[in-house]
């Protein structure tokens, strides 16, 4: 696969994961805590799919150098992405298994940002792949603090304990 492609793959995982959380704010519309975390996630990864396109229209050999990401791995995290956006459509979630997702969904991709994967040579650029890596760490930090907020009010355990 060659690195357009795989820029391309990354863009439509950023998009997808946007799609699950404009899914799931809409889904908890009227629980006004619910809806404002999913929406700020969302529109952030909507942004992260825009500068993913932009670094993909900037992309001649010079910037982007090599992907240190395994193609299959991309694909598979592509279909991932698929498969749970496919799955919302049968039985919603409920909020604490909406959060887990999410959770999960962080913790995954996060690991595999597209930072991790590329030598970048223009320095404007890795900046702009530094702030997308952050922002993903911040978007656990900000679910995992949503979660224990959750779980002191409504008695519920959606955080692993930690031994």
């Amino acid at each position: 696969m060659s690195i357009p492609k795989v820029l391309a793959s990354c863009m439509k995982i950023e998009q997808s994961i946007g799609q699950i959380y404009q899914y799931l704010a809409d889904l908890f519309a009227k629980e006004a805590a619910f809806h404002q975390l999913f929406s700020r996630l969302a529109a952030d990864e909507q942004d992260h799919a825009l500068q993913i396109k932009l670094a993909g229209n900037l992309q001649r050999e010079t910037v982007v150098t090599g992907l240190h990401l395994d193609e299959t791995k991309v694909e598979e995290l592509l279909s991932q992405v698929r498969e749970m956006v496919a799955s919302l459509r049968g039985t919603p979630p409920t909020a604490a298994e909406a959060l887990q997702m999410a959770l999960r969904l962080e913790e995954e991709f996060c690991q595999t940002h597209l930072l991790a994967a590329a030598d970048i040579r223009d320095e404007k650029l890795a900046s702009m792949f530094r702030a997308l890596a952050r922002a993903d760490k911040d978007h656990l930090g900000q679910l995992q603090k949503f979660c224990v907020a959750y779980e002191k009010a409504r008695g519920v355990k959606i955080l692993p304990t930690t031994p």
